[in-house]
């Protein structure tokens, strides 16, 4: 599992290579030409990955946003967490647990 004080933020490449569309938000990877689309929960996840809020504060928001058991919202907060970096689409500052990555 990751370290939940780690601070995920956005790869600034993809911002400017991206377009929130309300529901979705499209990311337009120009290298591989491919264009990822994140579902309203995972853009939910993205939008709040600025370097500020930890993993730990922002399961808690989700939990109190969708009004879900919060041990649910954390197991899908990391599977979606791990998409994103896999995907380069974000980075995690100050993780201290470096061989999930």
């Amino acid at each position: 599992m990751r370290d939940l004080k780690a601070r995920p933020q956005k790869n600034a490449d993809w911002e400017r290579n991206s377009r929130d569309l309300g529901d979705e938000f499209l990311a337009y990877d120009r290298g591989a030409n491919q264009v990822h689309v994140l579902n309203a929960t995972a853009r939910e996840i993205f939008i709040r990955c600025d370097g500020e809020q930890t993993l730990e504060q922002i399961s808690a928001a989700i939990s109190e946003s969708y009004a879900c058991d919060p041990q649910v919202v954390l197991q899908d907060l990391m599977v979606t967490i791990d998409r994103l970096v896999r995907l380069g689409l974000i980075e995690l500052e100050g993780e201290l647990n470096s061989e999930d990555r």
